[in-house]
């Protein structure tokens, strides 16, 4: 966990992502959007697919594999506990986003008798100067941080 601890408040990973037609004509496919549309999408007319990113997919830009070799994680141990996203404007297709990651915190409690790690992510998704999302994102690591040489 010293290694956790001793990364708290650096940034962990700078990136660029760019919005692609293609993620967007997925997810279409995924909610069998064909005949009816949903609230909070903007369709466009010419092929009736969606035109923007909704704000649930925001955290998913997170350059999570690199993020977790930096600190060391097993992935096969990793949690989703919470995450809350603020969209502070839509992200349409063909934008490309500077995704800047930060470590906000890292703790581990005893439940029952297996600790159980918490990782508190900060990221930050930046469009032409324009601040587009805010994420905040809980990760709960079963069995707690590596102890010994290797962590």
């Amino acid at each position: 966990m010293t290694k956790q601890i001793s990364l708290i408040g650096t940034e962990l990973d700078c990136t660029f992502r760019t919005i692609e037609h293609g993620q967007i004509s997925r997810l279409d496919d995924v909610f069998n959007q064909t005949t009816t549309p949903r609230p909070n999408t903007h369709q466009d007319k010419k092929n009736g697919l969606p035109k923007m990113l909704p704000s649930f997919l925001l955290g998913n830009l997170i350059n999570l594999p690199k993020i977790y070799k930096t600190l060391g994680l097993n992935i096969n141990n990793v949690l989703l506990s919470r995450e809350s996203v603020i969209s502070h404007k839509t992200l349409r297709v063909g934008d490309v986003v500077n995704i800047r990651t930060f470590l906000r915190d890292a703790y581990e409690q005893q439940a029952s008798s297996n600790p159980i790690g918490f990782i508190i992510l900060e990221s930050v998704g930046v469009h032409n100067t324009d601040l587009v999302f805010y994420c905040e994102r809980v990760i709960a690591i079963r069995g707690g941080f590596q102890r010994g040489r290797n962590s």
